[in-house]
């Protein structure tokens, strides 16, 4: 007779928040807005599936973002003008890590305590003449850990190091494999990015050609808590992160008219 059988351990959490959003706007003429805006979020808390994880469960992450933003047309309409400054605090960031279970390796989300994003953005289009366009955007963010991470499966001050050949686990305790975390920029967040881009739109019997160019560029990009420079890449003029850069290139199609 078949017969199977299976281990489960119960765990159990409730997660509730209420989020709530404040805006006040001044539009001191019919062609510029000031705002300033203060706003919360919450994403939800979640249970970790590797059996005997030593984080069965995490809580929920919270943001508290504020706004202080410019909208403007000047030059007769063809001067668009955009621009903020920002300010997001966050609370029990949502990490994912690789730990030891009683089963072997998995992956858990765990709690950082906290991470701050601070900076500007602005943005600019000019209609130069009736066939010229011009545009551009730049932005700069300071996105940083805020707190130090305390690992739960040692105790340790920091986030522990496992995969570094040269202070092996078995020669080195974990109070001196840690990195800590505290200032170290954000995952995935470049400090700065700006972009130019231009439009010139020709006439011509059968209608109009359109020439179009743009250049971008992204400044380093860390992929890990660490601050390790390993862990980073830069990307080139016109590049994703990573990749060698590249020269603007003009480009045209034909419209009909």
């Amino acid at each position: 007779m078949p017969y199977s059988a299976s281990i489960y351990r119960e765990v159990e959490n409730a997660f509730d928040d209420i989020t709530w959003r404040g805006n006040v706007d001044h539009t001191p003429n019919d062609n510029e807005l000031w705002y300033l805006s203060a706003t919360t979020g919450s994403r939800a808390g979640g249970f970790n599936l590797g059996f005997f994880s030593t984080t069965p469960t995490y809580d929920p992450e919270d943001v508290l973002a504020l706004e202080l933003g410019y909208k403007g047309q000047h030059l007769d309409g063809t001067l668009q003008v955009n621009g903020s400054l920002y300010r997001y605090d966050y609370e029990n960031v949502h990490l994912q890590f690789v730990g030891q279970s009683a089963l072997g390796p998995s992956t858990s989300v765990r709690n950082h305590p906290g991470a701050i994003n601070q900076g500007l953005e602005l943005e600019v289009l000019w209609l130069a003449t009736n066939e010229l366009t011009l545009g551009g955007n730049y932005s700069y963010s300071d996105a940083t850990y805020d707190g130090e991470f305390v690992d739960v499966e040692t105790g340790a001050v920091g986030l522990v190091d496992n995969n570094n050949p040269f202070s092996p686990a078995t020669l080195y305790p974990a109070a001196e494999r840690s990195n800590r975390t505290d200032g170290n920029q954000l995952q995935r967040v470049p400090e700065e990015k700006w972009a130019l881009c231009g439009q010139y739109r020709l006439e011509i019997a059968q209608g109009t050609v359109d020439f179009l160019t743009s250049v971008a560029w992204t400044d380093e990009v860390r992929f890990d808590i660490t601050d390790s420079p390993s862990t980073s890449r830069t990307s080139g003029i016109g590049g994703t992160p990573g990749s060698p850069g590249r020269r603007p290139t003009t480009s045209w199609r034909p419209h009909s008219s």
